[in-house]
């Protein structure tokens, strides 16, 4: 089995995400159990990613490379990340779905039939209306990169959020943890 994680402030990106997945409000008084299922990727691992995640941290590779091999295993996920929403769409009753790229969003929303939510696809305020949509009942799923709708928007209709991939950075990670 192979297991990809961030090869820099792995600790910290962890205590940014250990039970963050349910957004809680003040007056919430029964919330339901944190659901965690592991989901298994690849049962090989890919050595062209890993190599070029590898070549950066070594000195070797260029930011552009970094950032692309990011992309590549990002996509390779969606799969996975659309069979996981699918199950557990039959328990839920709507999912917030993350990725911080655009290409991977934009896989899962078009599997789902949804419009993607990137700050490449519309307008500020296109990105609002939909959210207020979602948040108002409309649909069981929202789909978005963390970069354009992790801030800004009540969405705690979603008591379920999948993430595809995680930010680069653990600081975006951040307004998880503040949730407590």
């Amino acid at each position: 089995m192979a297991k990809y994680e961030g090869l820099r402030r792995v600790s910290e990106l962890k205590s940014y995400l250990v039970g963050k997945y349910i957004r809680i409000k003040a007056d919430d008084k029964d919330l339901p159990p944190i659901t965690r299922k592991p989901v298994l990727i690849s049962d090989s691992p890919n050595t062209k990613l890993l190599d070029a995640f590898n070549d950066y941290f070594r000195g070797e590779g260029t930011d552009s490379a970094k950032m692309e091999a990011k992309v590549q295993a990002a996509i390779q996920k969606v799969p996975f990340t659309i069979k996981y929403v699918e199950d557990l769409l039959e328990e839920v009753d709507c999912v917030l779905v993350y990725s911080d790229h655009v290409e991977p969003i934009n896989q899962i929303a078009k599997h789902f039939g949804v419009k993607p939510i990137t700050s490449k696809s519309m307008s500020q305020k296109k990105r609002s209306e939909l959210a207020d949509e979602f948040q108002a009942g409309k649909g069981r799923i929202i789909c978005a990169t963390i970069g354009c709708l992790k801030e800004g928007k009540d969405l705690f209709r979603a008591k379920d959020i999948v993430f595809n991939d995680y930010g680069w950075v653990p600081g975006d990670m951040k307004f998880y943890r503040d949730w407590e």
